[in-house]
């Protein structure tokens, strides 16, 4: 009766794993969550504009990069990077279309790489290092396209 219990939990929570990584696959924003702790760095330029949020957990190290234009396209056409002030709850509601650190580690990087983060439209990182009651920073970024070469 114990063995059925557990397999019948296992393959609920793998169909609940399956549709989170179907969601992610499918959104065209994805979050990433830094919190700041061991093996995550984060980068402040002097004029407060300009961020770095490193992560180094995984096979090789993922970098973010927040500039006031993402790319020379956006700058040509004075499109300035986008910086949201959210409540706490828009994790909850979003909780779908967010990547953490563990969920990263209990899956291939280069597999989340290939298939969810390079073919996103909008990545933003939740920086918890700047909450501030129940408000939390959120700030477009760039992925550093040579982390994996794009390999799956």
């Amino acid at each position: 009766m114990k063995a059925i219990i557990v397999l019948l939990l296992l393959s609920i929570s793998g169909t609940i794993y399956s549709q989170d990584y179907a969601t992610l696959k499918k959104s065209d924003t994805i979050y990433v969550l830094f919190k700041g702790k061991k093996k995550e760095n984060k980068g402040v330029s002097a004029d407060h504009v300009d961020r770095s949020y490193d992560f180094f957990d995984f096979d090789e190290p993922l970098y973010f990069f927040h500039y006031k234009y993402l790319g020379y396209e956006r700058k040509i056409a004075n499109i300035v990077s986008d910086v949201k002030i959210v409540d706490k709850s828009f994790i909850k509601k979003n909780k779908a279309k967010i990547i953490t650190p563990k969920f990263i580690k209990n899956n291939s990087l280069c597999k989340i790489v290939a298939e969810i983060l390079n073919n996103s439209k909008t990545i933003y990182i939740i920086d918890y290092t700047e909450k501030k009651n129940t408000k939390i920073k959120l700030y477009e970024v760039k992925m550093n396209t040579t982390v994996c070469n794009g390999d799956g």
